[in-house]
């Protein structure tokens, strides 16, 4: 069976393990990425970036300026809405956390509504520029087996079925709710 090493391998290419790559980079630290996807999400979904996530794209150099541009207009995107349906009236809506002026006061980079389709692009791109990133998309983690030295994960790349060995010191789980 054919054997990568690696410091670190990365299972899943969402927000959270695009961040965990560019923080891997930034720290000089060799990773794969692998992600059962054919690539980032193509339709909206968890569009909520809170503050604590843009300060830390903010230490890493990423143009958050940037990422606002994407984002919902606040008066757009600044609240919830309830209906029945999507052409139904609105029986309800409620704010997001604080998005007012007033919030600068506590973080310089407030909330913002920003799809996770629109956000995976921009990190992806970033995360690609380092050569210590490596991201394989429509590869699936199967299983791994932890020793004195480290792990040992069963990958499966979903094109060609074949199965692989990563050897790695750390597994960073980021595959979301349906994470094995």
């Amino acid at each position: 069976m054919r054997r990568r090493d690696v410091p670190v391998l990365v299972v899943g290419a969402g927000p959270v393990g695009l961040t965990a790559s560019l923080l891997l980079s930034q720290q000089g630290i060799a990773h794969r990425v692998v992600d059962r996807r054919p690539g980032p999400h193509r339709a909206p979904q968890a569009h909520v970036v809170n503050p604590r996530s843009l300060e830390i794209f903010r230490q890493l150099g990423l143009d958050t300026a940037a990422l606002r541009r994407m984002a919902t207009p606040r008066a757009d995107g600044g609240h919830v809405s309830w209906c029945a349906t999507l052409a139904s009236d609105e029986l309800g809506r409620l704010p997001y956390e604080r998005q007012d002026d007033d919030v600068l006061a506590l973080t310089p980079e407030p909330i913002i509504n920003l799809s996770q389709h629109r956000l995976e692009p921009f990190l992806l791109e970033r995360a690609l520029a380092s050569p210590l990133a490596a991201i394989d998309w429509r590869h699936q983690w199967e299983s791994l087996a932890e020793d004195d030295g480290g792990v040992t994960s069963r990958i499966r790349d979903l094109a060609s079925g074949e199965e692989y060995e990563v050897r790695s010191r750390w597994v960073l789980a980021a595959d979301g709710a349906g994470s094995r």
